[in-house]
C-alpha cells in the first residue's frame, strides 16, 4: 500500500516525497497508527496517525501550537494534511517523527528475563528526556503528565543499541479526544507519577496554585528513571489513603541503582527526588549537572547515599486564616 504524500515538503521547493506503509502499531496514546517510510530513502520513517473531526477550528489552533514546536528531543509533528469530508467533517492525515515504542514497553519486555538496561542506555533515555524537557521548559511550557508511555523510544534496527529518546507533548493527546473510542487510559494510571507537592494537592485542591509545575516534572522524570533502573513499580510510594508518600522505599531503590549502577547517576535521580521543591534542581541544574566532565569534582562535591539518606516521612497541615491559605509542610529526617 503506498500513500502519495504530495503536501509532505522540506519547504525548500523540492519535489514531493512519497511515503510507504511498512507497519501497522496499536500505541497507548495513538492507538492504531500507521509507520511509513519515504520509498527513496527508507531511512527515514514517520507515524501516520489518521483522525476526523468535527471542530476544525480547534484543531487547527492545537496544530498551530504544535508546529511553533521543534526539537530532535521532542515528538515533533512533522507535517499535516487537510481534507474536507463534508458537513464540516474534516480528515487530518498527521504525520509525526517515527517511534518504535515506549519507555513502559521496553522495561516489560526486559523484566522477563532481569535484562537490565546498561548504565549508558540510562544516561541516554535520561539525557535526551531532559533536554525533551529543558526545550519545553525554555518556551515556559511544562509537561505535567510525564510517565514512562510519555517517554517514546525509536530503535533503527533490533540489535541497535543506540536509542533515540522523544517526550510526547501532551498537548498532541488534544488532536486525538474527538477521536470515537481513543483516549481510554486509565485516568489513575496517569496520576500515578506525581511529585510530593502534586499529590498532597489531590487531597487539599486549593494547594494547586503553590505547586511548581516545572519542579514537579523533574521529579516526575526522577521517577520514571528509578523505574526504569530498577524494574520495581512506583505505585508503592503513594499512599491514597492517608496522600502520604513512601521515602523510605524510594530511598531503598536509590541504594540499588547505586549498588548496580555508578555513584554519580545515583545522586542525580536522588537530586531529582528531593521532596523540597524549593531545594529541588531545575531542569537546567540537572542538565549542567550531567554535563559535569571532572569526576572528581563529582565526587568531592557530593556525599555518599549510605551518609545522606533522604528524608523519608514528612506531614502537611493545611490551614485556613482571614480567607488566605497557609501550606506547611514539615518534614522529620
Amino acid at each position: 500500500m503506498k500513500l502519495n504524500s504530495s503536501n509532505i515538503h522540506n519547504g525548500n521547493g523540492k519535489a514531493a516525497k512519497n511515503f510507504e506503509v511498512v507497519l501497522h502499531i496499536n500505541d497507548f496514546h495513538f492507538t492504531n497508527c500507521l509507520i511509513v517510510q519515504n520509498t527513496a530513502d527508507h531511512s527515514e520513517r514517520l507515524v501516520l496517525k489518521t483522525i476526523d473531526v468535527s471542530d476544525s477550528r480547534k484543531t487547527d489552533e492545537i496544530i498551530s501550537k504544535l508546529t511553533k514546536l521543534s526539537s530532535p528531543f521532542l515528538l515533533n509533528l512533522v507535517n499535516v494534511k487537510k481534507i474536507s469530508k463534508g458537513n464540516n467533517f474534516f480528515q487530518y492525515n498527521l504525520y509525526f517523527d517515527a517511534f518504535d515504542s515506549d519507555l513502559l514497553l521496553e522495561m516489560q519486555a526486559r523484566q522477563v528475563d532481569r535484562n537490565y538496561f546498561t548504565e549508558e542506555e540510562l544516561w541516554e533515555i535520561l539525557g535526551s528526556s531532559l533536554k525533551g524537557l529543558a526545550y519545553l521548559h525554555d518556551q515556559e511550557i511544562y509537561h505535567s503528565l510525564l510517565t514512562p508511555q510519555y517517554i517514546k523510544i525509536l530503535k533503527n534496527d533490533v540489535e541497535d543499541e543506540n536509542y533515540k529518546v522523544k517526550i510526547l507533548h501532551p498537548l498532541i493527546l488534544e488532536l486525538f479526544r474527538d477521536d470515537e473510542n481513543e483516549r481510554n487510559s486509565d485516568e489513575n494510571e496517569e496520576k500515578t507519577y506525581l511529585s510530593p507537592e502534586e499529590f498532597i494537592s489531590l487531597k487539599y485542591e486549593e494547594t494547586k496554585k503553590y505547586v511548581d509545575y516545572f519542579k514537579a516534572d523533574v521529579y516526575c522524570l526522577g521517577l520514571c528513571m528509578l523505574e526504569a533502573a530498577t524494574f520495581f513499580s512506583i505505585k508503592s510510594c503513594y499512599d491514597w489513603e492517608t496522600f502520604l508518600m513512601n521515602y523510605e522505599f524510594i530511598l531503598r531503590k536509590l541504594l540499588i541503582i547505586h549498588n548496580r549502577y555508578s555513584k554519580h547517576i545515583a545522586y542525580v535521580l536522588k537530586s531529582m527526588l528531593l521532596v523540597d521543591d524549593k531545594t529541588r534542581p531545575t531542569i537546567f541544574e540537572i542538565e549542567a549537572l550531567l554535563a559535569t566532565e571532572n569526576e572528581n569534582e563529582i565526587e568531592t562535591n557530593k556525599r555518599s547515599l549510605y551518609l545522606s539518606p533522604m528524608r523519608t516521612k514528612y506531614k502537611v497541615e493545611i490551614n485556613v486564616k482571614k480567607n488566605d491559605l497557609y501550606l506547611y509542610v514539615l518534614v522529620f529526617i
